[in-house]
Formats: structure tokens, sequence, C-alpha cells
């Protein structure tokens, strides 16, 4: 569906440059706690508040907000600092309530905006209201997901509409609480051109992660920041390890650097052919990676192998008593002496039970004693194809930027 007719998100009386700032706590939890935010983060010129008022949490029994009350602290807020209020809806109950207080912006979380029946179910509410409303990404890294959970609300004749990118879920283990995923919400602004904002908060799930994290997306050409900023972050009620002060907040924003225009000293045809190279580095990598992972027939024999324990075959380097080479073979494996046991017996004698001549071949006899260099080996080429992998990205966002 062509969307062609969007428009961007203007308050009166809000800068129209970058970034357009929406800040406050995760939570409304006491009348205090929101004005004192309120209060401290107008001190600072952020012209948007947010609270959340409804807190779908991921299991019964935890604070899910104070509901219906603090919309009035809203209102509060709204009239004495003069800021504009927003707040999170997830069922038709909610877009009532929250429009029947004034309310100047909504968002839809998450979790809702990956349920089309919830999503058809809001635009229904919504239909005839000119209001903004920003859609989270959902849960999932699912593009076409995100675009419909818009539709929706541009089928029910919505037209100032934007996207926030909070980040996807994954069991992967990082830094970051929620993947950023950046290329997803790139391709959702070449789409949909001048959409999306960005939550830090939600993808860092760490406060010092904020400030790195709006800087990327402010180099990636977002549009905004939804920041949560609380007077006392670790005493709140929600999301406390994510939350910065209003002070913190303001000292990020003054040291973002944005910039208007695209800048690379490189031209575009030249990082094109960087990836090219990139991506046949990566496929030789991948088949090098293939061949050390391929099983190899061993090369101990029969009479060495019961003499060869599981727990040894992986420390210890099995040291047979004589060499030979196998027929049609370059590879070596062990057998039993052959010689007089007088002979036997003044070689067992000598320091190295091996001759001098055969020692260049020891490398190749038995497997045992290959297994920690293979190891290392596969580790590295690991290591290299990751690294390639990470510079090949970087590349491919730089040009999708351009």
């Amino acid at each position: 569906m062509e969307m062609n007719d969007l428009q961007p998100i203007i308050l009166p009386g809000i800068p129209t440059r970058r970034p357009l700032v929406i800040a406050g706590p995760c939570s409304a939890e006491t009348e205090e706690q929101v004005l004192a935010a309120a209060r401290a983060l107008a001190a600072q010129e952020v012209k948007i508040f947010r609270a959340g008022i409804w807190k779908p949490r991921t299991k019964p029994g935890g604070f899910e907000g104070v509901g219906v009350e603090g919309l009035r602290w809203l209102q509060r807020v709204k009239a004495e600092t003069g800021m504009y209020v927003s707040t999170e809806v997830a069922t038709e109950r909610h877009v009532f309530e929250a429009l029947k207080a004034g309310v100047d912006l909504l968002w839809i979380g998450a979790r809702t905006s990956a349920n089309p029946f919830a999503m058809q179910e809001l635009a229904g509410a919504l239909r005839g209201v000119d209001i903004p409303v920003l859609v989270k990404n959902p849960v999932n890294p699912d593009l076409e997901l995100w675009i419909g959970a818009i539709e929706r609300l541009y089928n029910a004749g919505l037209r100032r509409l934007g996207a926030i990118h909070r980040g996807f879920s994954s069991y992967d283990r990082t830094i970051y609480r929620n993947q950023p995923q950046w290329h997803i919400p790139i391709e959702l602004r070449r789409r949909l051109p001048q959409l999306p904002l960005c939550d830090p908060s939600h993808i860092g799930g760490k406060r010092e992660l904020i400030a790195p994290l709006s800087q990327e997306a402010m180099d990636l050409g977002f549009d905004g920041l939804i920041v949560e900023s609380h007077c006392t972050p670790d005493e709140a009620w929600s999301d406390k390890q994510q939350q910065g002060t209003p002070d913190v907040l303001c000292f990020m924003l003054h040291t973002l650097v944005v910039r208007e225009t695209t800048q690379t000293t490189e031209p575009l045809a030249e990082l094109r052919q960087q990836i090219d190279r990139l991506d046949d580095e990566l496929l030789a990598l991948m088949a090098k990676r293939m061949r050390s992972g391929s099983t190899r027939k061993s090369t101990v024999c029969r009479s060495c192998k019961p003499s060869v324990t599981t727990k040894s075959s992986t420390n210890a380097v099995h040291r047979p008593s004589s060499w030979v080479s196998t027929p049609n073979s370059s590879r070596h494996c062990c057998k039993p002496s052959t010689k007089s046991p007088s002979t036997n017996r003044s070689r067992s004698s000598t320091a190295d039970p091996l001759p001098d001549r055969r020692k260049p071949l020891r490398s190749r006899g038995c497997s045992h004693a290959k297994t920690a260099g293979r190891q290392t080996g596969r580790s590295r080429i690991r290591s290299d194809y990751a690294e390639a992998r990470k510079r090949r990205m970087k590349l491919n966002l730089i040009t999708l930027t351009l």
C-alpha cells in the first residue's frame, strides 16, 4: 500500500529540527514522582513528556501501572509545565480514557503491534481522531508486520503517524537488551520516509548505552528519540537499569552530533567494491571452515586404540613405540616392534624412544596429537569470519544511508 500523504509529527511550539525528543519515566508511579520528573525535564527544554499509565508485564504480579488515576497526573503536568503529554495504549478502553484526559500523543507498544487483532481494534477506536500515533516495532524482527500495523491506522484515517525502533527480542546473549538490527528500520525509512524514531532505552537496557545508541540513531538519519528519564532511577518501580536522570539526559542531548547531510570520504562505487571483496572473503572463510570441520579418519591403528582412553585423548599426546608408513599412504601409524628384545631394551634405555631420523614425522602420527592444533585453527577461522561479517555489515549500513 502506498502511504504518500503521511504528515510529519509537528506540534506547535516544538522546533522542527532533529531530534524530536520525548522523555519521561517508564511508569507513572506517584503524583509527586511524575510532577518532579516533568519539572526537571521542562527545565532542560524537553517539550514532550512521556509516562506509562498501563504497563503490560511479561508475568502477572508485577507493577502494571496505576491506571486511569495517572491520567489526572498528566493533566497536572500539562497545566503546570506547558509540556505535551503522551502515554501508551493497548486497548480500546485505553484510547477512550486517554482521549478524554486530553493526552496529546499516543504510542503503541511492541507486544500490541505484533497482534493484528489488537491493532485493528485500536484503529477502530481511533477512526476519525486527529492525533499523532507512534507504533513500536513488533518484538520479533518482522518488517511486514510492523508496516501492517501502521497501515491499519492509516486505513482508519490517521495521517500523523510515526514509528519507534525499540529493538528486537533474541535468545542471543549480547550487551543489548533488544537487538538493534538497524537494517530493518533503515528499510522502513526507505519505504516510508521521515517515519522512524529511536528508543535507545529499550534497545540498550542499560543507561550507559543510551548515549552511544542515540548517536548511532542520529548518524543513521532517525528523526527523534524517546528516552526514559527518572529523577531517582535506582528507585524506579520498573526498568530501573535503563533510566537516566534529567541532568544526564540533557548532557547527552547537548553532546549529540546531528549531521543534516550524509558525508563520506569514499565514493559509493568504491564502498560497493569493498562489500564485494568482503563477500568473496566470507565465502572463502566459510569453505575453509567447512573443510576444517569435516570428519577425518583416525590415524591410530588398532593395536594403539585400547591404550588411548577417552580422557587422555583430549589432553595427552600419544607417543607410539615405533613409526612405519602404511602402504599407498603418507600417513603413519604405530605397530609393535618386530626387533629382538635386546634391541628393544637398548632403545628404551635412551632418553628419547624415537630415532632422530623419525622425529620430523612425529607431528604426522597419531590423530590425538593433532586435536589441539585443529581446534586452534577452527577458532581462528571463526574469528576471521565474524570480523569479516562485522566489516561487511558496517559498509552495508554506510551505503544504505547514502
